[in-house]
């Protein structure tokens, strides 16, 4: 099974399991976007690459900060890895 959730729907949650590094961190006025990769992996892995897309308000990580996302249950998309087609829920 594959999960994939929209950069805006991303929240940073300290307590998450999932675990990610901020790479970059772009405060664009309106929103800031983070450009990061899965802990425990290496940067340059192309399938270990997040995008997360705050509030402007919202309180921003620093580039190396590890920290954990998580996404509410109804902005989880779910997929079949084989086909990759979307699985209905």
């Amino acid at each position: 099974l594959l999960v994939g959730v929209r950069p805006e729907h991303l929240e940073v949650d300290g307590a998450s399991g999932f675990r990610v590094v901020v790479d970059v961190v772009e405060h664009l006025g309106h929103e800031t976007l983070l450009n990061c990769h899965l802990a425990g992996h290496e940067l340059s892995d192309a399938d270990a690459r997040v995008m997360v897309r705050l509030p402007a308000e919202a309180t921003t990580p620093s580039i190396g900060d590890e920290v954990g996302l998580t996404a509410a249950e109804r902005h989880r998309h779910r997929f079949d890895p084989v086909t990759t087609k979307r699985i209905d829920t």
